[in-house]
């Protein structure tokens, strides 16, 4: 029979004793891991909540006829309304579903607002804006719209300050709010669209500045100095469609793609009063 001796089994039983440091190491890891496994879990639950309804009914009590929305494959909103104040208001609406963040960021920009959530870096950029005046050329033009134009674009910024409100009643706000530290949105309102508008005539007129100097040099100059120094045409470069070279469009037209198939039913009954959205893609 074999025997051990007392010091060789305190040995063994040393030898079966885990080092501190390892069994410190998995348990920090465990804890890494529960932590990082919940900051996920909460990170998706939030981006989850911040997403906009596609799919169902909303109601929305300033309608006064049920409105279909209907996506197509490529996510885009087709709507469906029995009046103009309802078309408006729910594009207003589902706009800024799809594109508060993008809103809110143009406006502050165009209106030369952006270093309020920006901070310094974006300083001279509002300077400039405000310079230019977009929003001064927004509200100066205002006056120039019929009754029928300003009942479109408040609709329209009625159904925008639905969602908004909708967002702000439920804490919902999409992430890139949260990461910009915004916690709130103001009121969109009609002179915010024309902004827009004129934001992006700025944005996509990349000649404006050639504009500018020919309008200079024909208030400074006679005709012929001021032709001189503007830009000449090619004669043998391309010229407007002439008579002989008419394209007839229609019979074109004849053999274009028909229109998708986007499913979208309004909904009957008048007594409720919603926004029925659906998602085919």
């Amino acid at each position: 029979m074999e025997t051990v001796r007392e010091d060789q089994i305190e040995e063994r039983v040393h030898r079966k004793k885990m080092k501190p440091w390892i069994k410190w190491s998995l348990i920090l890891l465990g804890v890494l891991i529960v932590i990082v496994v919940g900051l996920l879990i909460y990170a998706n639950a939030y981006v989850n909540r911040s997403l906009p309804q596609i799919e169902g009914e909303k109601v929305l009590t300033a309608l006064e006829q049920d409105v279909s929305v209907t996506r197509d494959e490529a996510g885009v909103p087709h709507i469906s309304a029995s009046s103009n104040e309802d078309l408006f208001y729910a594009q207003g609406y589902v706009t800024a579903q799809d594109r508060l963040f993008q809103m809110e960021m143009s406006r502050r920009q165009a209106s030369g607002r952006l270093s309020e959530v920006a901070g310094e870096a974006a300083l001279n950029q509002d300077k400039y804006f405000r310079t230019l005046g977009l929003r001064r050329a927004a509200e100066a033009s205002l006056a120039l719209y019929d009754d029928e134009a300003l009942e479109a674009l408040q609709a329209y910024a009625d159904g925008v300050n639905a969602y908004i409100e909708e967002v702000n009643n439920e804490n919902k706000w999409p992430v890139e709010f949260k990461l910009m530290g915004i916690n709130s949105m103001e009121k969109w309102t009609v002179v915010d669209s024309l902004t827009i508008g004129k934001y992006m005539a700025f944005d996509l007129g990349g000649n404006w500045e050639r504009q500018a100097f020919n309008y200079y040099l024909i208030n400074h100059f006679n005709e012929d100095e001021a032709y001189e120094l503007f830009p000449s045409y090619p004669e043998d470069a391309l010229t407007n469609i002439s008579d002989e070279e008419y394209v007839d469009l229609t019979s074109s037209l004849v053999h274009a793609p028909k229109t998708m198939n986007l499913m979208g039913v309004i909904t009957g009954s008048s007594a409720v009063i919603k926004l029925s959205l659906e998602n085919h893609y």
